[in-house]
């Protein structure tokens, strides 16, 4: 079997952007690409007679530059935390130098997204807005 390195820059497949009614297009970080021939090759062969069941394994990693470290760019659980015990008190803008001050990987974005997402149960009584609107309207 013969794989390659995700990071590899002739390995990456090409974008297929997203079709359909009210899609929404996300920005993402991109992985950083490397442009090397990577390889990795895993090999199986039995090792005497097949009776024994002695197998040996051979793993071949080929790299040419060694990567940038991987950060994890998610959302820790303890910020989440945070920001959902703020809820009620403060606003995105109030509660993200408070989350950065711990967290500094974390972005702005990131925060302000998880707030309104966790806040929704604060205000949102209703899936469809418009009825009701127009039942508190009357």
């Amino acid at each position: 079997m013969q794989l390659w390195c995700s990071q590899d820059d002739s390995q990456k497949k090409k974008v297929k952007p997203k079709e359909g009614p009210d899609m929404k297009h996300c920005d993402t970080i991109g992985m950083t690409r490397y442009g090397f021939q990577s390889k990795l090759i895993v090999s199986c062969a039995t090792r005497g007679a097949v009776s024994t069941g002695s197998w040996t394994i051979t793993v071949r990693l080929h790299h040419h530059r060694n990567h940038l470290p991987y950060y994890d760019i998610a959302l820790p659980p303890e910020a989440a935390v945070l920001i959902c015990e703020n809820l009620e008190w403060s606003t995105p803008v109030l509660i993200t130098p408070k989350v950065q001050a711990l967290y500094l990987h974390v972005t702005s974005k990131q925060i302000h997204f998880a707030w309104t997402q966790m806040s929704e149960t604060l205000w949102k009584r209703d899936k469809m807005q418009l009825s009701l609107a127009e039942l508190l309207t009357k």
